[in-house]
């Protein structure tokens, strides 16, 4: 269905965009991500955890631990873990500790956003 075309049009972008050579940036995490959600809709969970790992380690290697896009890139993948029963492991993924909600908020006022 149209999960499935969306799945194979996020490839084709994400194929094209490494045929590029061009440095990673936030549009490919974004991408990872997208694919991710659709991995995670047609039942593919390890796909989408893999994705929005992939996702993650770009983030922080663009935009640093602590900006808020990780945050709700390691929700998505405790989201992930939760579904494939990996409780323990979903628990240690939630970006809820002070420090980091603390220097999310401090990097967004920075940057403008709320």
């Amino acid at each position: 269905g149209r999960a499935e075309e969306a799945g194979r049009e996020l490839a084709a972008i994400l194929e094209m965009r490494r045929r590029m050579n061009e440095p990673e940036t936030k549009l490919d995490a974004e991408l990872l991500s997208a694919q991710a959600a659709v991995a995670a809709k047609l039942g593919q969970q390890q796909k989408s955890l893999d994705l929005q790992m992939k996702a993650l380690a770009i983030r922080k290697r663009i935009q640093g631990e602590h900006h808020p896009d990780i945050a709700a890139n390691t929700a998505n993948i405790a989201g992930v873990l939760q579904n494939l029963g990996r409780y323990d492991e979903a628990l240690r993924e939630q970006p809820d500790n002070l420090e980091f909600r603390t220097k999310s908020i401090a990097i967004s006022a920075m940057l403008g956003r709320r």
